[in-house]
């Protein structure tokens, strides 16, 4: 049985902080999303990070061609296999991101209080006075004194290449050149990399030499807008840097960037490679829009509506949302359309602004604007078969998409706070205000919250430094679902060993974890009278609290009551037995399950599995025993489910919900 959690309040007794961590087949309740790429897209890689805790892999789609990704995930499929480990697919597109092209991948050195231009033709040649930038429109949307950043992959703004040693002024350079002749001689063949011993040697120590002689190189640039020249912009460097790569990620703080956030490029992916592969997430890169809100808000649900008219009509609108005779004509379509019933036409028959109100407009096509953006994403998933069950997250980047949070967060599935670009775009103080502040409502909403960039040094580095393991905790205890690494297993040099370190981190906050006080104001927020599958979901929790439960268990066939019960952060893990449901287009039968499965590997506290699929008939009714004995056997098997253990069992029977308690035998 497992013991009772330690809350925060309580005194922390000082010798549990030396008791190793005992290993479980669970490493942790919060899920790990890993970025597979050169680093870790071998099978055995893979498999080892499965095994780690990885329980989503992201296919990032910034860099590589879907033939690359497709191999990735053909072995990501192989791992799966031989390690018996469920992982759901995550596809994160690449949106309105702007980029430095440098084709020559030549390093390109920029010296502070220097001049760069940054120019929209690509076929010229990057120079450490002259940078190509993927975005025509550039020099409409910057100003003189606007920030702009370059950086490789993401921002931290502490990003170095010297990862192991740092210069002291008092080291003895000499030393190490006597030693760097000395490995030089002993080698036949320093060139090559087949030699006897000494070259690999002698050659790390040239590495080494190179770092410590250049000092710390930033890859991360900093420049100020000086002066707009047609289509070309002329800034200011403010630190130097040393950039080394093909494509550079360039960022501009707190400005819009007038791209649509699903690229022609992302919706070619999304058809082909996304269709193929069934994905379960789609990553909704630089979800956003542009204007405050708060003078529509009392006729939000309104223009909700119309916004889903216009997504299921747009293409009869050959100038979009943007124009105020198309705004007429979608409310006109709205009081008539079939896909709404009389009372959401009735609805829509409101004042609209005064066709010369150009203000109030603006507001409303930027609100529209955004609920577009999801919408379409959704009606462009559903083209592609099984896609329309894939779930979107928003990824919120900037301070667009910070202000109207609450909007994204009613169209989204889930949310992921890239803090890369967002701690960019705010204040360094009031960067955890919004990570706060932003899991509070996801959790509130019951959707899955996901932080990014929290061991940005363990691409280099085998351990964590003391701000980021802390960062991962307090990411924990502010109520994150999953963390995602990117650049750490992308590119980095542990991908296994990160994901098993903020394995270990998670699992050691979650035990300090306050969830009396957290399942308090989850109650309090949803209010009476509670829905019936609130009711239930929230009882079980209680339930399971209160006999000291080693597992809940709940059948489930959408995955809905499942992610209910996490919403309400148990201390126990909640084994979702998913029940597949025959169904058939006339052509052929088909199960449904493995997807709502897979979604369920985002969530925190939720580990699935599936209901065999050869009893359909007992399957579908959940009533009978044998599917519980298999439950049970699962948990059994990996630890988490001892004799004499108590067990809360949610189910369906008929049509009532049922919760009851199992106290096993020996």
């Amino acid at each position: 049985m497992q013991s009772s959690p330690l809350f925060l309040e309580e005194p922390i007794r000082m010798s549990s902080i030396l008791e190793p961590s005992k290993p479980n087949f669970f490493p942790a309740m919060t899920k790990i999303v890993g970025t597979l790429g050169p680093k870790s897209r071998s099978v055995d890689v893979i498999s080892r990070c499965l095994e780690a805790g990885m329980s989503v892999a992201r296919f990032d789609f910034s860099w590589g061609d879907p033939e690359y990704h497709q191999q990735t995930l053909e072995n990501l499929r192989a791992a799966i296999k031989s390690t018996k480990k469920l992982c759901a697919v995550m596809l994160d597109t690449v949106g309105p991101e702007l980029q430095v092209v440098n084709k020559t991948e030549h390093p390109i050195s920029l010296q502070a209080d220097t001049l760069v231009v940054l120019t929209p033709d690509q076929k010229k040649e990057a120079t450490s006075n002259l940078l190509p930038v993927n975005f025509s429109g550039l020099s409409k949307a910057v100003k003189k004194g606007d920030t702009i950043f370059i950086g490789q992959y993401l921002f931290t703004g502490s990003e170095t290449t010297s990862v192991w040693l740092e210069r002291e002024k008092s080291f003895p350079f000499w030393l190490v050149e006597e030693i760097l002749h000395w490995f030089v001689a002993m080698c036949p063949n320093p060139v090559s990399f087949t030699p006897p011993l000494g070259t690999s040697i002698g050659y790390r120590f040239l590495e080494w030499w190179s770092t410590l002689k250049m000092g710390k190189r930033s890859v991360l640039l900093c420049i100020t807008v000086s002066e707009v020249n047609g289509d070309d912009v002329t800034c200011v460097i403010k630190n130097s840097a040393t950039l080394a790569g093909s494509l550079y990620t360039l960022h501009v703080s707190q400005i819009h960037i007038d791209l649509p956030t699903l690229s022609s490029k992302d919706k070619e992916v999304i058809s082909t490679w996304g269709a193929q592969n069934n994905i379960d997430f789609l990553s909704l890169s630089y979800t956003r829009h542009a204007e405050d809100i708060r003078h529509v808000r009392a006729i939000a649900d309104r223009f909700y509506l119309i916004a889903y008219v216009f997504c299921v009509y747009y293409k009869y609108f050959p100038y979009g949302m943007n124009t105020y005779a198309n705004l007429v004509l979608m409310q006109n379509v709205a009081t008539k359309s079939p896909s709404l019933d009389s009372k959401k036409r009735m609805k829509c028959s409101f004042q609209l602004p005064n066709s010369e109100d150009s203000t109030s407009q603006n507001v409303l096509f930027r609100f529209l604007s955004i609920l577009f953006e999801i919408f379409q994403a959704r009606e462009f998933l559903s083209k592609f078969g099984d896609l329309k069950q894939t779930q979107i997250f928003a990824k919120i980047e900037n301070i667009e998409g910070l202000t109207h949070f609450d909007e994204i967060l009613r169209e989204a599935d889930g949310i992921i706070l890239s803090r890369g670009n967002l701690g960019i775009d705010l204040p360094p103080e009031k960067v955890f205000l919004f990570q706060k502040a932003a899991i509070y409502k996801c959790n509130m909403a019951g959707k899955p919250a996901v932080v990014t960039r929290v061991v940005d040094t363990m691409t280099d580095n085998l351990r964590p430094t003391r701000a980021e393991a802390t960062d991962v905790a307090n990411a924990v205890l502010d109520g994150s679902d999953a963390i995602v690494l990117g650049a750490e297993t992308l590119r980095g040099l542990y991908p296994v060993e990160t994901i098993s370190t903020v394995g270990k981190i998670c699992a050691e906050a979650e035990k300090v974890y306050n969830q009396d006080l957290y399942f308090k104001k989850a109650v309090k927020f949803v209010g009476e009278p509670m829905t019936h599958l609130e009711s239930i979901a929230s009882s079980a929790v209680r339930a399971a609290i209160k006999v000291k439960a080693s597992v809940i268990i709940c059948f489930t066939s959408s995955g809905r009551a499942a992610r209910l019960i996490a919403k309400y952060r148990p201390t126990m893990p909640v084994i979702s037995v998913v029940i597949p449901q025959l169904k058939t287009n006339q052509l052929r039968w088909t199960f449904t399950g493995a997807f709502e499965a897979r979604q369920s590997l985002i969530v925190r506290g939720l580990f699935p599995m599936l209901a065999d699929p050869r009893h359909p008939a007992e399957s579908k009714s959940a009533t009978n025993e044998s599917i519980l004995k298999v439950a049970l056997d699962h948990g059994k098997a990996f630890g988490i489910i001892k004799p004499h253990d108590r067990v809360v069992v949610c189910q369906k029977v008929a049509d009532s919900s049922v919760v009851k308690i199992i106290e096993l035998d020996d």
